[in-house]
């Protein structure tokens, strides 16, 4: 581009152009190549992954902590609030995957938002899901500690 009538001075290059580091014979994987790599012509080991629980902390949002909750705490059942859509099945997969234990029972409650309001303008609270998860007599979670 031109500016005030002055041209830039195209250099022109010397060398060979440099192969960028995923080229064939850098050594590393490439795409499509089925995990072979192209020094060795190996395929390479699959790793074991650890169990994905970021979807399980998108349905269980947060324990719920109450007077109520740590009397049922005692009983080896907890309180927690979940995903609005979330389902028995759901609930009972992210308990598993994030603490590592099966429950024995999961009982979901609606809980309807409440009424608010704040000088001359009325409100109302989001509605939420409760879950109760009851565990065997030998499992706990220690949801409660320093609290």
């Amino acid at each position: 581009m031109a500016l005030f009538g002055k041209k830039k001075e195209e250099s022109k290059p010397d060398s060979k152009p440099v192969a960028p580091t995923g080229a064939p014979g850098s050594g590393m994987i490439m795409p499509g190549t089925g995990g072979k790599s192209e020094k060795t012509g190996k395929k390479s080991k699959s790793r074991k992954l650890k169990s994905n629980t970021g979807l399980a902390y998108r349905v269980l949002l947060c324990p719920i902590i109450s007077e109520k909750g740590t009397m049922l705490a005692e009983g080896n059942t907890y309180l927690f609030q979940v995903a609005k859509k979330a389902s028995r099945q759901d609930v009972s997969r992210a308990i598993k995957a994030v603490y590592g234990i099966v429950p024995l029972k999961v009982r979901l409650i609606n809980v309807s938002g409440k009424s608010r309001k704040q000088r001359n303008v009325q409100g109302w609270t989001a509605d939420w899901k409760k879950a109760m998860v009851t565990l065997p007599a030998d499992q706990k979670i220690d949801l409660y500690e320093g609290v």
